[in-house]
């Protein structure tokens, strides 16, 4: 078999006790998107999924892919 053609895109920030990952997922294999917002609770690690319709997305999460970012100082419970 050749290459599957993936396309992963993500973005995760932490907020509030949750951590949320924006994904958007593509195969060239079966032309297929998945597109959508995970949520994970960081106490319990319950794991929730927010499907998305691929036709409503505007925008391309690739752009952001190779961006310098300033790290951010993480929070802590201690603080």
């Amino acid at each position: 078999p050749g290459n599957a053609g993936l396309d992963l895109n993500y973005v995760e920030f932490k907020n509030e006790g949750f951590t949320y990952i924006i994904y958007d997922e593509y195969s060239a294999d079966d032309d297929s998107r998945d597109v959508g917002i995970r949520l994970i609770n960081n106490i319990n690690k319950k794991k929730y999924t927010i499907n998305a319709l691929p036709e409503s997305i505007n925008g391309d999460l690739s752009v952001i892919r190779d961006e310098e970012f300033i790290p951010v100082k993480e929070e802590t419970d201690e603080e």
